[in-house]
């Protein structure tokens, strides 16, 4: 297992990795964000414009640096959840999460317990809600 992963890759990719797009002051997690930070820290060291390219690309670039982190908890189940979490992003996490239970007031009970709205979505959830709502 590698101690450290560093990358060339598209700014706005980078970005998404590290859920750096804004929503109201705090990250926007999506898919993306999700699967990586379950295994690793990013952070974006620095960026690289376009014109430092021959020929040049249309799109800006970002070195990324991935911290590889011990992880504790089954990945199996993590990545089952984000993957519905995030299948229907703009749908609410109740909305997501419907399908995998036939009772609606336990999955809003639960939801509520992990002190996650359950009309939020997938975007507002931090890491270690999304942890604790795949145990």
């Amino acid at each position: 297992k590698p101690s450290l992963i560093v990358l060339t890759i598209q700014k706005e990719v980078a970005e998404r990795v590290c859920a750096l797009q804004q929503t109201q002051g705090k990250p926007k997690m999506n898919l993306l964000a999700a699967s990586v930070q379950f295994w690793a820290e990013p952070e974006i060291i620095d960026y690289i414009s376009k014109k430092d390219f021959r020929p040049m690309p249309k799109i800006d670039s970002a070195i990324i640096r991935l911290t590889p982190k011990p992880s504790t908890l089954n990945a199996k189940p993590y990545y089952k959840t984000i993957k519905i979490l995030f299948k229907q992003p703009r749908k609410t996490i109740f909305n997501n999460l419907r399908p995998t239970t036939n009772n609606k007031q336990l999955l809003i009970k639960k939801l509520k317990s992990l002190n996650i709205n359950y009309q939020s979505r997938p975007q507002d959830l931090s890491l270690e809600q999304i942890k604790k709502l795949s145990k």
